[in-house]
């Protein structure tokens, strides 16, 4: 560099060298400008659109409800704006081990509650000593039994309802099993009885105080049996054979559970922030990644991991059984308790990812203690269960429009619809794309500027230092070197000016960027910045000194093919 002419030349000529690295550090600072002002807000609202998922579900056009249509589901997967969808399945698992925490008698069979499935999951069967008897009776007539007895055997039931080595008050109510009433009056105290016992649903939704009430053995009776201490029951005697099938449903419906299988539990609509559905409590939920490695985890409710002491890390082992129907996976239905035992079964080994609660836990199955989630690819071929609800995953919120339009008549053909959760998307897009827009429209003019003003710069260069290149070319020099040779000080100076415009600009573009973003509607909670990593300050730069350099090489290529003379003879 030292021996090149037009190095020398450039510094000798300090004025106008000066305003060539004004010139560029003005096209850099401009462009830069814009181009960082664009890339940051495109950056942060494509980040900030990540936390609007565009989950939608089929619905029927009419009624509203929740729909399902295999067809339309194989036309919903294979659009161009699907990122995937999801059949969320109901099928019917039961523990092994250890019992499930449904100690709420939902859906049981007890006379006080009108809805009646034959699901007996708060019943206890039990061994225990009489130790007190009394008639209670209403200030208005009528009245029942109060008895406390000391437990000592239990056959099945839950040990929230009653445990060996206590006691336990249990009453009777004519009004429900007055058949039953003078078979209830030869109880002794001392003597040592069978008694089936069932929770009183009162305190279902509240209230500490366990009310556990009598019923028969069996519904024609009898209402006990009289054991001697130390004794059993022989349920497999004849007399005891309908008794003997109620305990084993009972014991199999203490373990079931209701296995939800997803693709992408993270984006079920019932767990977004906007549904007030349900939020975790601790882990994380089931997501894509873990269907797509057929991962074996789960997510449990709180109220079961507390209940049995369960937390993120352990496992609970699962016996699916392929039921033609169930209730939430309770086997209560006619044929199903006729032949249960004879389904097909399959054992799996899940481990907890997920505790989660329900904001409203009233009677929503979604927050019901039984339900337990697993990714969708860890039930084997033949045992998914049936599609509760369809939903799908677009891959950006901003394409709802387009998706909507493709699919429109497809669904109107089958009188369905597709419907969007409102989580504030539209909202969000309706600022960021008129941000974006604008400032994509300043990009594309400023670049268009920024190459008019770099070919300018290069042509006032290459009108500098043509009288060198002409010398050189006379004196013998090669083409190449000295095209070469007049790259150098352009390169130079123009990178100078360039990282001195990118510099100037960098700080104050972000800041406007931020500025800009903060009329944005963007998702609660979430901070919106407007940030870059050094590395596009870099490349930026660099593109447009490769862009200068690139037109100092083609004016030079294009001034070697002009005479020397001529190039001599012509005025600076």
């Amino acid at each position: 560099m030292r021996n090149n002419v037009y190095t020398k030349s450039t510094l000798r000529q300090p004025l106008r060298t000066v305003l060539l690295f004004v010139l560029i550090g003005a096209v850099s600072f401009a462009f830069l400008s814009r181009m960082v002002e664009y890339i940051a807000i495109a950056r942060e609202t494509d980040k900030l659109s990540g936390y609007y998922w565009a989950i939608g579900t089929l619905k029927r056009a009419v009624t509203n409800e929740p729909a399902f249509s295999e067809e339309i589901a194989q036309l919903i997967s294979k659009s161009e704006y699907v990122s995937y969808d999801d059949r969320l399945r109901y099928n019917s698992g039961a523990l092994v081990g250890i019992l499930n925490a449904d100690i709420s008698s939902f859906g049981v069979a007890i006379p006080e509650l009108s809805f009646q499935l034959p699901i007996h999951i708060s019943d206890v069967l039990f061994y225990a000593t009489l130790d007190s008897i009394a008639h209670m009776k209403y200030a208005g007539g009528g009245g029942y039994y109060s008895i406390d007895c000391y437990v000592d055997s239990i056959v099945t039931g839950h040990a929230e309802f009653a445990s060996e080595g206590h006691s336990l008050s249990v009453s009777f109510h004519p009004e429900y099993w007055g058949k039953f009433e003078s078979q209830f009056e030869e109880m002794e105290v001392g003597s040592r009885y069978l008694i089936r016992a069932y929770r009183y649903p009162a305190n279902v939704y509240g209230g500490a105080e366990l009310v556990m009430r009598m019923r028969p053995l069996v519904d024609d009776g009898p209402l006990f049996l009289r054991a001697d201490p130390g004794s059993v029951v022989d349920f497999t005697a004849p007399e005891f054979v309908q008794l003997e099938s109620e305990i084993e449903l009972i014991r199999e419906n203490l373990r079931a559970m209701c296995v939800w299988s997803t693709r992408d539990m993270s984006a079920m609509e019932d767990v977004q922030e906007s549904s007030m559905g349900c939020y975790l409590l601790d882990g994380r939920w089931i997501d894509y990644d873990d269907d797509l490695s057929g991962s074996r985890v789960c997510v449990v409710n709180r109220k079961f991991a507390g209940l049995r002491d369960l937390s993120v890390g352990d496992t609970v082992k699962l016996l699916f059984r392929k039921l033609d129907k169930h209730f939430f996976g309770y086997i209560a239905f006619e044929d199903e308790i006729a032949g249960w035992r004879e389904y097909p079964t399959y054992e799996d080994e899940f481990e907890i990812v997920g505790i989660y609660d329900a904001w409203d836990s009233s009677n929503s199955m979604l927050s019901h203690v039984n339900c337990i989630y697993i990714p969708d690819s860890a039930l084997p071929v033949g045992f998914e269960g049936d599609v509760y609800k369809y939903s799908f995953v677009l891959k950006s919120s901003r394409y709802k429009e387009a998706f909507l339009a493709e699919t429109e008549d497809a669904l109107a053909e089958f009188d369905l619809s597709a419907s969007f959760q409102d989580n504030g998307f539209e909202h969000f897009w309706e600022s960021a794309s008129q941000i974006r827009q604008s400032t994509i429209l300043n990009a594309i003019v400023f670049g268009v500027v920024a190459v008019m003003a770099l070919a300018m710069s290069a042509f006032l260069y290459l009108r500098m230092r043509r009288k060198e290149f002409a010398i050189l070319r006379a004196l013998g020099t090669p083409t190449g070197a000295a095209v070469r040779k007049m790259l150098t000080p352009i390169a130079i100076v123009g990178a100078a000016a360039a990282i001195a415009g990118g510099l100037l600009s960098w700080d104050y573009t972000l800041d406007k960027a931020a500025e800009t973003l903060s009329v944005v509607a963007g998702p609660e909670g979430v901070a919106i910045s407007a940030e870059l990593p050094s590395i596009w300050l870099v490349g930026l730069c660099g593109g447009l000194l490769v862009l200068l350099v690139l037109f100092v090489l083609f004016g030079s290529l294009l001034m070697s093919k002009r005479p020397v003379l001529g190039l001599l003879g012509s005025k600076s």
